[in-house]
């Protein structure tokens, strides 16, 4: 398989329970006990969801790119889920890793970090990095590293 379409795939994983301090900032809005869904989109102009329910992220779920130094290439399409992320007066801060196999022998490793905060009940401001090592063969020899950057995301309230 060639480099460059390899480079293009879309890409989706899933991080769950990811540990990390509980960053503590602001004080903690009125939270319904339903949910309340935030949509928006990044500054790399992807879509982003966070659905909130009590002291907790339910879910989020980012869609980002990630710009590889030795391929010259871009990855395109990755989707990273949170689910049951805390919060604690109304911000939270996590991380995790996950890894990918994909078709050609390649297989990827990811590593995520976001952070945010609750502005009111109306909107979101949140911030987020990705970084993507990528292996291939059996003895797993690193071939590129892709990183996404910071990423920054604004969210409102959905109606």
């Amino acid at each position: 398989m060639r480099m460059s379409s390899w480079a293009g795939r879309s890409r989706q994983g899933r991080a769950l329970a990811l540990t990390g301090a509980i960053l503590a900032a602001g004080a903690m809005p009125a939270l319904a006990l339903s949910s309340t869904t935030y949509r928006g989109r990044t500054s790399q102009r992807l879509p982003v969801v966070i659905v909130v329910s009590g002291d907790r992220i339910e879910r989020l779920t980012i869609t980002w790119a990630a710009q590889c130094h030795a391929l010259h290439a871009a990855l395109k399409g990755i989707t990273t889920y949170h689910e049951g992320v805390a919060l604690k007066k109304s911000a939270w801060s996590t991380w995790g890793t996950y890894g990918a196999h994909v078709a050609g022998g390649y297989q990827e490793q990811f590593l995520v970090r976001d952070h945010g905060t609750l502005a009111g009940s109306r909107r979101i401001h949140g911030v987020f990095t990705g970084t993507v090592e990528i292996f291939r063969g059996s003895k797993h020899r690193r071939i590129d590293t892709c990183e996404s950057g910071k990423v920054t995301f604004t969210l409102t309230r959905a109606r």
